[in-house]
Parts: C-alpha cells; structure tokens; sequence
C-alpha cells in the first residue's frame, strides 16, 4: 500500500548558474509575446525514482499584460514554450529533458492564484509539435484558396470526405465578414482518444477576416500527422 502511496521520490537542485546569453534571449522573445513585465531564466535537476536524473530549464514569466482576464493561461504557457525553443538552437537544449513554464500575476503584491501556474513540458514533444503546427497553418492556407485537392493530403481520410461541407461553411463566413487575411496559432495540448489511447496533438488557432475572428480547434494524430477533427466558430 506505501509503494502505491509513495511511487515517486523526487530530489530537487536548482542551478541559477550557466544560463547562456542565447536562453535569456529566447526567454526576452517569449515574454515579448504576452507582455510579460519581467521573466527569468533558471536550470534545475531533479531524480524521481521512475524516471532518473530530469534536468529542466525553468521560464518564469511573471505579470503578462496583453490578454484578456478570461484568456486561458494553458494557450499563454504553451506558446511561450513553443517560442522560447524556437528561438533557441538544438545544442541549447538537447541535454534537458523538459521545459517548466512558469507564470505568475500579481495586483499590488497580491498573487491572483486563478493566473498563476506552472505547467511542465516534454521538450522533446515540444519538437515534435513544431511540424504538425505547421500542418496547420499548411491547411488555413490551403482553405483560404479553396485547394480542395490539397487539403485532402492532409486531413485524415475519415474526415478527408468533410471538405465540401468546411468549404460552404467558409463561404458564409466570407461572404459576412470577408476574406481572411491573418493566421495565428494561439495554442497546443497534448491529449488521446479515449477508445484507442493513441496520443493526439490539440492546437487552437485563430483566423481573422474583416472584423470577424474565427477559432479553430485542431486534433491532430501523433501518429499519422494527419488532422483528425476540425472545429471552428465565428465571432463578429
């Protein structure tokens, strides 16, 4: 019963030394995005007895301004991880294992608890998003010119028979607002399909056309690197 109680120890050493110039540039990159009024850099170990020695880089991101109070900090903490290992070249980071994103907001000196969180990333998985968010840019291009063919290439073949019905929704939406004319991708999660387990990719986007804005929810296969289910809303 203890070992079930008791499955991981951990022991945490926090090195605040040998942060290179490089980290702390990517990190000034990832707290630009949100307005952060400060953030730092650290580098930690810590060994749990399932996994071994973990070694994490910690970004601390401490009272982001450009977001709204119902904004959710998962969308916030995801891209600053996506930006601060882009910014960053693979000798930076191939000897750790994760990227703990930290955030926290005040209000004179008051911690708000509801915008303060630390969410850890498998840095190797945040590697291997990079691509698939990439696929989904790939498909608002393609949907933007009514590239049936294409899109087809990339969406997975259970869905691949939906296009037509995606296309006549977006003609509504451009006969409304207009045509689109900007993408950003406002976030990724990592989940599975609850009958088969097979790992999945969640990633938010955002499109807007005129004064309209529409938000995308993506699920994309690990697996085959092909979009699974579509969805998207549009709010004028």
């Amino acid at each position: 019963m203890k070992n079930k109680l008791i499955q991981i120890l951990i022991f945490s050493t926090l090195l605040t030394a040998c942060v290179s110039q490089k980290e702390q540039d990517a990190a000034s990159k990832a707290a630009d995005i949100y307005g952060a009024e400060s953030y730092s850099v650290e580098h930690k170990n810590f060994t749990d007895t399932q996994k071994g020695l973990q070694k994490i880089i910690v970004l601390k991101l401490k009272n982001i301004k450009l977001i709204a109070p119902d904004y959710p900090i998962e969308k916030v903490a995801s891209i600053s991880a996506l930006t601060f290992i882009k910014n960053l070249d693979k000798k930076d980071y191939q000897d750790y294992d994760q990227l703990e994103i930290d955030i926290e907001n005040s209000v004179n000196g008051i911690i708000n608890i509801s915008k303060t969180q630390e969410i850890t990333y498998e840095i190797k998985k945040i590697v291997n998003t990079i691509p698939l968010i990439n696929v989904v840019t790939d498909f608002l291009d393609k949907f933007k010119s009514n590239d049936t063919l294409k899109l087809k290439t990339i969406l997975d073949t259970k869905i691949a028979d939906s296009v037509n019905s995606l296309f006549n929704s977006k003609a509504k939406i451009d006969s409304i607002c207009g045509k689109q004319d900007k993408i950003n991708i406002s976030g990724f999660a990592y989940d599975s399909i609850n009958e088969t387990k097979e790992p999945i990719v969640i990633i938010w986007a955002e499109t807007t056309n005129g004064a309209c804005v529409t938000n995308y929810r993506f699920n994309i296969s690990e697996k085959s690197k092909k979009i699974i289910f579509i969805d998207f809303k549009t709010l004028k």
